[in-house]
Order: C-alpha cells, then sequence, then structure tokens
C-alpha cells in the first residue's frame, strides 16, 4: 500500500494512552511459527549453511505495558555461565567490556539513525579483538551467550523505536528502518562469514527476529496513515455504522467463522463494542426489532474525538487476550482477520457503500494484531536461569568482578577492551519526542537529522 504524506495523518498526542475497559489481563496461550531466515530470496532453499528459517514466538505483551525505554544502558548475561572450563579471565573480561560497548553503540545508532555507523559497528567489532578474546569469542560454548547477549540488545532496540507504531514519523526514520529491516540479515552473514558456523547462528536468529518485527512496525504505521485519513471524515464513519447495521448478521458469522468456544463474547463485541470504535457518529441504532437495539443505552458519543479512532482500534485488540485467555494467540489471531473478512463479505454482497472504508480499517487491524503479537513474543524471551553457581574462569585467583560484568572492563577499564571507538555523541533522538529535531554527529544521506 503506497504512503500517505504523513502531514495528512492526525494521531493523538504522544501521552495520550487508551487503556481497554478490562484491565485485569490474563495471557493468551503463546505460539509457535517459524520466520524466514531471508524472505527475499528466491525459491524455498536460499542456499548456504546457515538456517532458512527460525522459530518465532507469538504472544500479545501484557495490557498497559510500556515498551518504551529512554536508557540504553544493557545488562549482559553473565559469562561465566557460558566460559569453557580454564578460561583466562583476561580474555573473559575483555570479552564482556567490549560486546557490551559493541551492543550500547549499536543501541545508540539506532536510537539517532545513524545509518553508515549501524552497519560499520559490525564490520569493526571482529578488528577490535586480541587472538585471545577472538579464540574465547569462536567457541562453541560462547555462542549461546552471543546469542543471548543480541537478543537483549535487540529487546531494548525494539522498544525503544516501538514509540512510532503510530505516530507520524519523518520518511528518513522510516526509510532507515526500512533498509535495516531487508539488509540486516545479509550484513551479518557477509560479515562474520569467517567465523564458525555456530557464531554466526546466534548473530543471524535473533537479527532475523528483530528485522521481522521492525518489518511489522512498518506496515502497522503505513495502514494507520491510511485508516486515519480515511476514519477521519465523519461522513464515512457514519455510513460504516450505518451499513454494519443493515448488513452485518453477527450470529450468521460467528455459525461461519468461530471455533467452539467464545460466542458469547464475540456477539458482545460485534453488537455492542463496534460502535464506540467508530464514534463520534451522527446515526442512531437501528429501528426498533434489530439486536443492535439492546446497547441502545451506550449509543451517546460522550467525549470521543474522530481523531482517537485508531488509538481505540489499537487499546481494543491489545485488551482481546485477557477476554479470550483459553485462546491460543494463532488462533485468536485467525479469528481476528476471518471475522473481520467475513463481515466485509456481507456488505460487499449487499452493495453497502462503505466496503472500501472497512477494508482499509480491516488491514490496518489484522497488521496491527500481528505487531502486538510478534512484540509480545519478541519481548518475552529471557536468558535462561542457570541454577547453578556461575563458573569461575581457571587460571585465576576469584571469579569475574561483578562491576566488570555489566559495567566496565574491570582491570582493563583503561585498555583497549573499554570501547571499540563509536563516534556517537548524547545528542537528542526520536526516542525524547517525535516531533523535535534530532541530530547527530555527522549524517550522510541516507542518515536522520531532523
Amino acid at each position: 500500500m503506497p504512503r500517505l504524506p504523513a502531514d495528512t495523518a492526525v494521531f493523538p498526542p504522544h501521552d495520550h494512552v487508551f487503556e481497554p475497559q478490562n484491565n485485569e489481563f490474563q495471557s493468551a496461550a503463546s505460539s509457535r511459527g517459524r520466520l524466514f531466515s531471508n524472505p527475499y530470496a528466491q525459491g524455498f532453499h536460499h542456499g548456504g549453511a546457515t538456517s532458512q528459517m527460525y522459530e518465532q514466538e507469538l504472544k500479545f505483551p501484557p495490557v498497559g505495558h510500556d515498551s518504551f525505554e529512554e536508557n540504553v544502558e544493557i545488562e549482559l548475561p553473565d559469562i561465566r555461565n557460558y566460559v569453557p572450563p580454564k578460561t583466562d579471565v583476561d580474555a573473559a573480561n575483555a570479552l564482556t567490556a567490549l560486546y557490551r560497548t559493541h551492543c550500547t553503540s549499536l543501541i545508540d545508532s539506532i536510537r539517532y539513525c545513524k545509518e553508515k555507523q549501524f552497519y560499520r559497528l559490525f564490520t569493526s567489532f571482529h578488528g577490535t579483538l586480541t587472538v585471545p578474546v577472538q579464540k574465547l569469542f569462536a567457541h562453541p560454548d560462547i555462542a549461546p551467550w552471543i546469542k543471548e547477549c543480541d537478543w537483549l540488545m535487540y529487546q531494548k532496540m525494539i522498544r525503544n523505536v516501538s514509540q512510532l507504531t503510530l505516530q507520524v514519523a519523518p520518511p528518513t526514520v522510516l526509510r532507515f528502518l526500512d533498509t535495516i529491516s531487508k539488509s540486516l540479515h545479509t550484513h551479518i552473514s557477509k560479515v562474520f562469514q569467517g567465523l564458525p558456523l555456530h557464531v554466526l547462528e546466534a548473530k543471524l536468529e535473533p537479527a532475523t527476529l528483530f528485522a521481522h518485527l521492525l518489518h511489522r512496525m512498518l506496515r502497522v504505521n503505513s495502514t494507520a496513515h491510511a485508516a486515519a485519513v480515511m476514519l477521519m471524515v465523519d461522513q464515512n464513519r457514519d455510513q460504516m455504522w450505518s451499513d454494519w447495521v443493515m448488513f452485518v448478521n453477527a450470529k450468521r458469522i460467528m455459525e461461519s467463522e468461530l471455533p467452539d468456544c467464545g460466542y458469547e463474547e464475540v456477539y458482545k463485541i460485534l453488537t455492542q463494542e463496534i460502535r464506540g470504535l467508530l464514534l463520534p457518529l451522527n446515526t442512531p441504532w437501528l429501528d426498533n426489532g434489530s439486536y443492535y437495539q439492546e446497547s441502545a443505552s451506550n449509543s451517546g458519543n460522550g467525549n470521543a474525538s474522530n481523531e482517537t479512532v485508531i488509538d481505540r482500534l489499537a487499546a481494543f485488540l491489545a485488551g482481546l487476550p485477557a477476554r479470550f485467555p483459553h485462546a491460543k494467540t494463532r488462533t485468536l489471531l485467525q479469528c481476528i482477520s476471518a471475522i473481520g473478512s467475513a463481515a466485509i463479505r456481507e456488505i460487499t454482497v449487499e452493495n453497502g457503500m462503505s466496503y472500501g472504508s472497512w477494508w482499509i480499517t480491516k488491514v490496518f487491524v489484522d497488521e496491527m494484531s500481528l505487531w502486538l503479537a510478534s512484540l509480545g513474543g519478541f519481548l518475552d524471551h529471557k536468558p535462561p536461569n542457570f541454577n547453578h553457581p556461575p563458573l569461575s574462569p581457571g587460571v585465576v585467583d576469584g571469579p569475574l568482578d561483578s562491576a566488570m560484568m555489566n559495567g566496565g572492563s574491570g582491570s582493563n577499564n583503561d585498555s583497549r577492551y573499554s570501547s571499540i571507538g563509536a563516534d556517537f555523541t548524547t545528542n537528542q533522538s526520536f526516542m525524547t519526542t517525535v516531533d523535535d529535531t534530532m541530530q547527530g554527529t555527522g549524517p550522510s544521506e541516507n542518515e536522520s537529522k531532523f
């Protein structure tokens, strides 16, 4: 779908949050899926030694979760749980310090949309390692640690950029994120191709999931623009509600689309709550005799604004898992899509004038649902919880310093291990506010400065 001009869509203020009616969240059961490692390659098998697909968990995030994170500091998993026996403490210290700085620099590059720096950090990382640290980095026992570190890093990244999902973001930012979503897998494969396969796989799995999330987020942003432009027009919403009441038979739709559960709750949504999502409306409930009459007491427009329709739809979708706690996430996604399609079919068959408006709204609803399920599953991942004391590297008289593990490089704090020389500064980023000017150090023609 072509992207509409950003200034044609009106979104609510960033600090205006719409909460679903049900604040008691009981998460729906998660579902498993598969992501292609390179969806842009021709054929089902793209060749190469790395995995063709990676497992993805689908799970809606908790209601009211705060995905935004201003702090770029990252706490890495304890490397002592992963190191092989007789590991040199200096090599472990150095690897922890270097990798922590590497991850922090990448997070910062995302915050300030520094495209060249983002890709350069991958390229320059391996050259900063001494021979002992290189050997430790390439050891099979360290591969799980690399994957967990990267997963935590990408979780911070997606929390930072997720605030743009329903905002009017500058085109430069959207192009930057789109470029990463399409090229991250290829870039990492090229940069780390000389390392053992287990290292490459450890780098590619969380990167592939992160790129997929960026793809999902950008699709939501694009469809939200289109839906907002259409839903801002009062006549469009009035016609949508009129056609819904006239042509959509909730019971027929449930008969054809629902599994053997959730009928009463879905009936309530289709007959009582759809109107509230479209407010303010100038059309009343249908004449006596329609089952849409049963909620006439709630038909007032209240303080609803046409500028908040998108946020109301998003909050409604976020609250659905709490209303169907026994449904698996994949089942819930399929029911959302199927019921929407069935309703639009009814309106289309009856020559309803609003079928185009309903279709644009459905596309946004489907994309938003997929984004929420993908985001929640990715953020739900946590490093394994080791029940045994972490292994202290041999050849030393004590364990790794705890301050070094997440705050520095211990005795190497002033050595070359303490930094990889990332050229970023603490300027303002899009994390502060979407509408303010974002600056970076030396942006290229592909980097954001707005």
